[in-house]
C-alpha cells in the first residue's frame, strides 16, 4: 500500500527473505512517495524493482494501473502527476535471498545512513538532485561552504551538506530561504543550478517559487 514507509517495508522484506528494497531501509518516505520521485540510495532506485503502479486518476475518475513504460522513470522523477494522480500501491519484482544475508546488506546500509547523515535531527533527506552523475549535490555543497548557513532556525547539517535541518521551530520561509542561499553559493562557485528533491506543498511568495524554477 503507498501509506507503507520504505524502511519498515525493507525491513520486513529482509525477514522474509526477499531482496531488492535493502537500499531504501533509510529513505525517510512512503512507498507511494518513492514511486512519484523514484527515490534511490547507495546506487539504486524504486524504478530497478517497480513492475507497475496502481493509481486513482482523478481526470478520468477510476483506478488504473500504469506499467513500467507508462511511469517513464527517470533520475528522481516519474510520470506520475500529483496533482491527478493518488497513488494506492505498487507492484514490485523482488529476488529470493537466505534472509541472513538481506538483513545483513540492510543493516549495513541503515548503519551507513546513521553515520554520514543527520538522522538524529529533524530533517526530509536529501536536499538537492545531484546536478552531474560525477559530482553530487553534497560533494559541491560542501566544497562551496554550505555548512556554514543558517537562517533563523534551518541550518546545513555539518554532517552532510546535503541535508537541512530544524533546529527548532523553523519554519518553511527560514528553510525556503536556506534553500534559496546553499543554491547561490554552489552557482557562484561552480556556475551550476542545483535542483531541489523535496516536492512543495502549500503557498509561497513568487521569489520564494524561484527556488523550484
Amino acid at each position: 500500500d503507498a501509506g507503507v514507509r520504505l524502511p519498515h517495508l525493507a525491513k520486513y522484506a529482509a525477514s522474509i527473505g526477499l531482496s531488492g528494497l535493502e537500499f531504501a531501509v533509510g529513505i525517510p518516505g512512503t512507498v507511494g512517495g518513492g514511486a512519484v520521485m523514484n527515490a534511490g540510495a547507495h546506487g539504486s532506485s524504486i524504478s530497478e524493482i517497480t513492475e507497475s503502479v496502481t493509481v486513482f486518476d482523478t481526470t478520468l475518475w477510476k483506478v488504473v494501473t500504469l506499467t513500467l513504460d507508462d511511469l517513464k522513470f527517470e533520475y528522481r522523477r516519474s510520470a506520475i502527476d500529483p496533482d491527478k494522480h493518488i497513488v494506492l500501491s505498487s507492484r514490485y519484482r523482488m529476488k529470493s535471498d537466505v534472509a541472513e544475508n538481506i538483513q545483513a546488506r540492510t543493516k549495513h546500509n541503515e548503519e551507513y545512513r546513521w553515520k554520514t547523515q543527520p538522522l538524529g535531527w529533524p530533517n526530509a533527506g536529501s536536499t538537492f538532485k545531484n546536478p552531474e552523475p560525477t559530482r553530487s549535490a553534497g560533494f559541491l555543497l560542501d566544497q562551496a561552504g554550505a555548512k556554514d548557513l543558517r537562517i533563523g532556525n534551518a541550518g546545513v547539517s555539518a554532517i552532510h551538506a546535503n541535508f537541512v535541518i530544524n533546529l527548532g521551530g523553523a519554519t518553511s520561509g527560514e528553510i525556503t530561504s536556506l534553500l534559496r542561499s546553499m543554491q547561490d553559493i554552489v552557482h557562484e562557485k561552480f556556475d551550476l543550478r542545483m535542483h531541489p528533491e523535496w516536492k512543495r506543498l502549500g503557498k509561497f511568495t513568487d521569489e520564494e517559487l524561484k527556488v523550484w524554477s
